[in-house]
């Protein structure tokens, strides 16, 4: 066990952004159910309730807050997915 909870905490946090980060069929799954979607609608403001796809609307708004972070400096935005 940790003896320092604060090095507990940023471990968890780095397994956590390395999750995502080690499979990247996930996100390309989800990237090209957006360009579908994108391609059907003409927008990419997927509804909070989307049937074909439920969780597309959290994954699209999870990549504008990295992204709106990468923007602001923050180097760990990218590898936080």
């Amino acid at each position: 066990l940790c003896s320092n909870t604060s090095s507990c905490s940023s471990s968890g946090r780095e397994k956590r952004r390395r999750k995502g980060i080690t499979d990247g069929s996930k996100w390309r799954e989800k990237y090209d159910q957006l360009v579908s979607y994108n391609a059907r609608t003409g927008h990419c403001r997927v509804p909070v309730k989307y049937d074909e796809s439920p969780s597309l609307r959290t994954w699209v708004t999870r990549q504008r807050m990295y992204y709106k972070r990468m923007k602001e400096g923050d180097d760990d935005a990218l590898i936080t997915q």
